[in-house]
């Protein structure tokens, strides 16, 4: 195999996402499979490239490949754990009916969540997440009641949250 640059990673993934946006269109498994061997191919030159992993998994739900796209949110959350992969993660979980697997992930993304909000008690973005987090897991009415208990928390942050949580 002949050198590869970090430029090659880049133009690999961008190349996989131009297949995984024409999938969209036309819902070939064929622009699936390209997708995937391509960004396969950036992950190798480039074991840390967060965002190929993440069109990865993607890539995997489309394809219905749940297990692998477990697999892949694992290395995303080793190179980067955040509240949203390990979301992803739970979901992934539920699609394959584990709903033990799905709660002990969502376990950890409230856990995290919480702590980060102990932190910076005020910082509407972390409120925002975690109000995100509540909806995506467990429903929109989750979402609604975090919502109403982060506006009576914080009410001078009322209308930023509430524009940036689409769940009025």
């Amino acid at each position: 195999m002949q050198n590869i640059t970090p430029r090659d990673c880049v133009l690999l993934n961008d190349s996989a996402f131009k297949y995984i946006t024409r999938y969209n269109f036309k819902h070939s498994s064929k622009d699936l499979d390209t997708a995937l061997f391509l960004l396969k191919q950036a992950t190798l030159c480039d074991t840390g490239y967060f965002v190929a992993y993440s069109n990865m998994a993607n890539t995997y739900d489309a394809m219905r490949g749940y297990k692998n796209e477990i697999r892949t949110l694992n290395k995303m959350i080793y190179i980067k754990n955040s509240w949203w992969t390990l979301t992803r993660k739970g979901l992934a979980y539920q699609k394959l009916n584990d709903v033990n697997s799905a709660n002990k992930e969502y376990t950890s993304v409230d856990s995290l969540c919480q702590s980060k909000m102990k932190k910076e008690p005020d910082n509407v973005l972390l409120i925002i997440d975690y109000i995100t987090f509540k909806a995506t897991a467990y429903g929109k009415i989750a979402g609604k009641k975090e919502l109403n208990i982060q506006i009576k928390k914080h009410p001078e942050l009322k209308s930023e949250i509430i524009n940036a949580t689409n769940l009025n």
